[in-house]
Order: structure tokens, then C-alpha cells, then sequence
């Protein structure tokens, strides 16, 4: 049995064998490195033509910007590419299979965003190292901050989706030095680590990524013979916020059916034409809001914003026929309103339930003095049951007139809203 002491000591010798030997392969890797950088210039293309093979592309996070046209897009993009100067024979330098060398000292393919938000958007960085083989392969995997131009759809604004599409490839060099491949085990993720709370339960994102596709482009300019080749990434996202739709849709409702109250009041009330300012300028609010993101809507314009444009103009026209009813309906008079026009009044009305304005316009309704004014009486007016004989009876007339007028202002604004709210359904 071997006794306590001579444990130690092996246990002792066994570790100072194994720090040894990381130490010689920590040599060998210095050793190596140092070997193949001597001399190496990482402005010189690699000694034949390069083609730079992308195997992943995972997206971590992104940011639309509607009323830029942009898309800030935090990825991971993983390429590969042979470099011969950077090859080695393994078993010279202890079996070292791969070593990291930072990216500022080896050749990178001069990528870069043609479509990019901002003039330096390349993707070359030196944050990053870079994993060398034996064989020459180098592979990089940068993460990326990316701003690139996106053209918006907003159509159908704040249930919009966008194809955002970004094009990278070599700024300088044509096909025939710097080729392009997407390999077959090609993969795309989005980060779920990212876009769900801390529970897994609930996205974070307000845009929901619906679809991720690579593929390689090739292009002829008329400058030159050989081909430009270039990676083109499709990115389809949705826009998913709840609360951002109801705080749009909502308001935009709501004032369709404000402008109805401004024509149930009486049609003499001098309440109708302060009402219809005040939602008049309640329209002009909802614009002014919706102005910063779809101004520079550069196909369509949002159908939520077309609903509420054309409810801006119904409010104007409904205040000004409002202020020529109140004007109507309110003395002095000097004539009765014509024979054609009351026939029609009185033919109309038992339809719009306007039976105690017959009563008025015929001086049997009409309220003795002193009498308070009742319900069907306009609001802020004298009782014009206080008039008397003749000019009682002309009141009355005139006031069912544009009582009848007011109830098919009414019918006519119901049916315009109705359509267009159903021409508007799919944003709603």
C-alpha cells in the first residue's frame, strides 16, 4: 500500500507534468502564430481567388423606423474563407488543430451594406478574432450593428408588415477575385433569449420577424465585363403591439361616432356649430399625431389616416350645414318657407319620428307663456311656443324644415361612415 507521502509527492510531480505540457503547447501556439504573421499582409488579397461561403446569419435584435424608411438591425453573421498564406501542418506544431487570431492582423472581404443607412456602414470591425485551420480556413463571426434603408408599407398602418431587404458584398472587388456562396447547411435564428421575457412568456419585440431568406446576386454594369456578386437578405417583419393598435384604432373610431352627436342635437341649438369645432379640431389633433410616422409614406396612404381625412371633411361639412340649420331654425322671418319644401318636410317627417315639429309647424303645439320648454325644443333658444298667430306658425315651419334637414344630414353621414369604416375593416 503506498503511503500518504509518496501520494503527495506523485500527485505533485503528475500536476507540474500537466503544467508543463500546457505551457510547451501555449509555446507552440505563439510559436505558430507568430510564424505564419511574420511577413503576412492583411491588404493583399489571399493568393487565389476567395470565396467567402456564409453559414449563418442569427438575428438578436431589430428596430423598425417607419417614418425614416430604416430598419437597425443587431445580428450575427458567420462566413468562411480560404486563406493559403495562414496554413500549417499540424503535427509540426504539436497537434494544433485551430487558433484564434485577432481580426485586425489577418485579410477580411472588404463587405459592405450597399443599401446602408449611413455612410460607414461596413462590416469590417476589429472587435472580434478570427478561428484559423491548418488548411487555411478562416472563420469569422462578427456581431453586427446594421442601419439600412427599408422602404415602408403602410398601408394597412398599425397592422403593417414590411419586406425589408439588406444586400451586402465587396465594395471594390468584382467575382472573379471575391465570389459569394451560401452553403446548403445554411442557417437562420432569431434569438429567443431575446425577444421573450425572462419567463419565456411574453415578447419584448414590438416586431414580430415572420421570415428570413439568403440568396447570392449576381450583376453586369456597363462600366465593366465581370460580374459585381453580392448577398441579398430578406427580412419580412410584422408589427406586434396590442396596445399601440387599440391606442390608434380606438380614437380614430371614436371620433367617427362623435360627429353623430352633432346631429342628434335640436336643429336650432347654437351647441351644434361649437360641438363641430371642437371635433374638427379633434380630427386635426389625430393627424398632427400620426404625421411623425406616415409622413413619408411613399406608395399608399395608411387607410387608418384616409378614414380619419375624409372625417375631417364630414366634420367641416357637417358644422357648416349645422351653422345654416340653427340659422333656419331661428327667426326672424320674414316669409314662410315654400310650398314644395313644407310638403316635403311634412311628408319626411313621420319617418325621421318628427311628429311634435309637425305639431309646431300646423300652431297646434305651439306653448303658452310662462310654459317651460320641452325636450323636442331646441337647447340655448326661446320656446318658440312664446310666438304668437302667424309668426308662431312661420317658426314652426322653418324649424321643422331643418329638423327634417337635419335628420337626412344624419341618414346621409351614417351611410358615408358605414362604408367607410367597412372599406377601412381591415385595419380596425
Amino acid at each position: 500500500m503506498m503511503s500518504p507521502g509518496l501520494v503527495v509527492v506523485v500527485l505533485v510531480v503528475m500536476a507540474a507534468a500537466g503544467q508543463g505540457k500546457d505551457l510547451q503547447g501555449s509555446l507552440k501556439l505563439q510559436h505558430l502564430r507568430k510564424t505564419l504573421l511574420q511577413g503576412y499582409d492583411k491588404e493583399a488579397l489571399p493568393p487565389t481567388p476567395v470565396t467567402v461561403n456564409v453559414s449563418q446569419f442569427s438575428i438578436r435584435d431589430l428596430e423598425m423606423h417607419e417614418g425614416a424608411h430604416r430598419l437597425s438591425l443587431h445580428a450575427w453573421l458567420g462566413y468562411s474563407w480560404y486563406d493559403q498564406r495562414l496554413s500549417w501542418k499540424a503535427e509540426d506544431y504539436g497537434g494544433a488543430e485551430m487558433m484564434t487570431i485577432s481580426s485586425r492582423d489577418v485579410w477580411l472581404p472588404d463587405f459592405s451594406v450597399y443599401n446602408a443607412g449611413d455612410a460607414e456602414a461596413t462590416l469590417l470591425t476589429s472587435r472580434f478574432r478570427v478561428i484559423v485551420y491548418p488548411d487555411g480556413k478562416v472563420l469569422y463571426v462578427p456581431s453586427l450593428d446594421l442601419h439600412y434603408s427599408c422602404v415602408a408599407d403602410l398601408t394597412y398602418w398599425p397592422h403593417d408588415t414590411h419586406n425589408c431587404t439588406l444586400k451586402i458584398g465587396s465594395w471594390v472587388h468584382s467575382g472573379r477575385h471575391i465570389d459569394i456562396s451560401v452553403q446548403k447547411n445554411f442557417s437562420t435564428e432569431v434569438d429567443d433569449e431575446v425577444t421573450k421575457s425572462p419567463d419565456g412568456q411574453m415578447d419584448t419585440m414590438e416586431w414580430k420577424i415572420l421570415n428570413v431568406n439568403l440568396k447570392r446576386l449576381s450583376k453586369f454594369y456597363d462600366c465593366c465585363t465581370e460580374p459585381y456578386v453580392s448577398l441579398m437578405v430578406n427580412i419580412i417583419v410584422q408589427r406586434e403591439a396590442p396596445a399601440f393598435c387599440w391606442i390608434i384604432k380606438t380614437p380614430a373610431v371614436c371620433l367617427v361616432l362623435l360627429t353623430v352627436v352633432l346631429f342628434i342635437l335640436p336643429p336650432g341649438a347654437g351647441e351644434k356649430i361649437v360641438f363641430g369645432g371642437m371635433n374638427i379640431i379633434l380630427n386635426l389633433m389625430f393627424l398632427i399625431f400620426t404625421h411623425g410616422t406616415v409622413r413619408n409614406a411613399p406608395s399608399h396612404t395608411p387607410l387608418l389616416v384616409q378614414l380619419i381625412s375624409f372625417q375631417l371633411v364630414l366634420a367641416v361639412i357637417s358644422t357648416i350645414v349645422a351653422a345654416v340649420l340653427v340659422r333656419a331654425a331661428r327667426g326672424p322671418y320674414t316669409t314662410p318657407p315654400s310650398p314644395g319644401l313644407h310638403r316635403l318636410a311634412l311628408t319626411l317627417a313621420p319617418t325621421f319620428c318628427l311628429s311634435a315639429y309637425v305639431k309646431q309647424a300646423s300652431g297646434q303645439g305651439r306653448l303658452g307663456p310662462g310654459t317651460p320648454k320641452s325636450d323636442e325644443v331646441e337647447i340655448g333658444s326661446e320656446a318658440d311656443g312664446t310666438r304668437s298667430g302667424e309668426q308662431g306658425v312661420m317658426a314652426g315651419q322653418w324649424l321643422l324644415l331643418g329638423a327634417v334637414l337635419d335628420r337626412l344630414s344624419l341618414a346621409v353621414y351614417l351611410c358615408i361612415s358605414i362604408i367607410m369604416l367597412i372599406r377601412s375593416s381591415s385595419v380596425l
